[in-house]
This record gives C-alpha cells, sequence and structure tokens, in this order.
C-alpha cells in the first residue's frame, strides 16, 4: 500500500506537487480556525507522528535502488532545478515533503505563543533533517545533500504559512 502512495507522489506533476502543498496549507488553516487550543494540540501531535512515519518510509526505506553519497556543495541542486525538469522536481519534492510538518507542528505549539511556536518548529525540522541526511549517508540509503537540508527547511518554513494567516483571528476568538 504505501509502496503505490510513493509512486503515485514521485509520479505526480509539478502542478500536482504545489496543489497538494497548497491543500496542506488548506487544511491546515482551518484546523487552526475551527479547533479548540487542546483538541488542536492532539490533532496535531497525531498528525505530525504520521507526517514524521512517511517521511521515515519516503527517505529511508522507500527507494528501490538509492543514489548513495555525499553533496556538500550549497545550491547545486536548486540551481540546476532552474535548467531542468528532473531537478525541478527533486528540489519541489524535498520542499513538498517538509510543509505538513511544519504546518502540523504548528497545531501542537501554537498555544506557546509565535516566538516558541517558530523556534520549536523550525529547530526540530532541522534536526530531524539533518539527522536524515546523516543516517542516509551512513546506512547507504541515500545521497546526503546540503540541498536537501535547504529544502527541507523552506518546506517546514511554508507550513507556518498558515499558523500565521490565522494568528490574529484564533487570538481574537480565543479572548471573547
Amino acid at each position: 500500500m504505501l509502496e503505490g502512495l510513493l509512486s503515485a507522489v514521485y509520479g505526480m506533476s509539478v502542478s500536482a506537487l504545489i496543489i497538494s502543498m497548497l491543500l496542506v496549507l488548506v487544511l491546515s488553516a482551518i484546523l487552526h480556525l475551527t479547533l479548540k487550543p487542546t483538541v488542536k494540540q492532539v490533532v496535531g501531535i497525531i498528525l505530525t507522528v504520521c507526517v514524521l512515519l512517511l517521511l521515515s518510509y519516503v527517505t529511508m526505506l522507500g527507494r528501490s535502488e538509492p543514489e548513495t553519497g555525499l553533496l556538500l556543495i550549497p545550491g547545486n541542486s536548486i540551481a540546476k532545478a532552474f535548467v531542468s525538469d528532473i531537478y525541478l522536481k527533486m528540489v519541489l519534492m524535498n520542499i513538498f515533503v517538509f510543509v505538513p510538518y511544519g504546518a502540523f507542528m504548528t497545531l501542537v505549539f501554537s498555544r506557546y505563543g509565535v516566538k516558541a511556536t517558530v523556534l520549536v518548529t523550525l529547530l526540530s525540522g532541522l534536526v530531524i533533517t539533518v539527522l536524515i541526511e546523516v543516517l542516509q549517508y551512513v546506512l547507504g540509503l541515500g545521497c546526503a545533500e546540503t540541498d536537501d537540508v535547504i529544502c527541507n527547511l523552506a518546506g517546514a518554513a511554508i507550513g507556518l504559512v498558515p499558523y500565521f494567516a490565522t494568528y490574529k483571528a484564533v487570538k481574537k476568538r480565543l479572548s471573547r
């Protein structure tokens, strides 16, 4: 079942990837606006755990014949994305996989304020993506790239957008 999902995701067009990212962001905004803080936190924990399990599968186990190695030149893949559809899709996939993480982490930590939410979401996103890259390299499960870390962190940051977009409305509703 997960293999089919993985194939479907990797087979998506660039426009379908972007639409999927937008749907996750809209879902997060709806959850921020409609759920009470305690329920929001529980839902956020459940969704974040699901995302982390899926991330682990996709990045560690979901490759048939992984390319292995170490690429530490920042911007290499990102620059190639401007001239190659394959690299563009790869960069977008690396961003896409962390958008839900950033979006759902904000559900978990939004009750602790803006600074704490942003700090925890981005720092934990950085730690997780570096850990994934190190494990891929050490275990020979993939190519560890600096650009993957940059793109994953960008995805987590994009996931913060619904939190900021709904912050004032949620704060106003809670103060009533």
